[in-house]
């Protein structure tokens, strides 16, 4: 139980990274403009998912 919310805290703060990335990115040309859409919205996605998934684990 403990290893899963680790896990879940983990996949969290690699959401956040993500997200950071895409949003802090300097370079303004097309490819990175999508790298950093990308990023953000993979992010944004693993964030929501593992969210769900801790809210979900504590419940039991």
């Amino acid at each position: 139980m403990k290893d899963n919310q680790l896990t879940y805290i983990l996949l969290i703060i690699a959401s956040i990274l993500l997200i950071l990335n895409g949003i802090f990115a300097f370079d303004h040309t097309i490819a990175m403009i999508l790298m950093s859409l990308l990023f953000t919205i993979v992010g944004l996605t693993l964030f929501i998912v593992v969210f769900r998934l801790l809210i979900k684990d504590k419940k039991h």
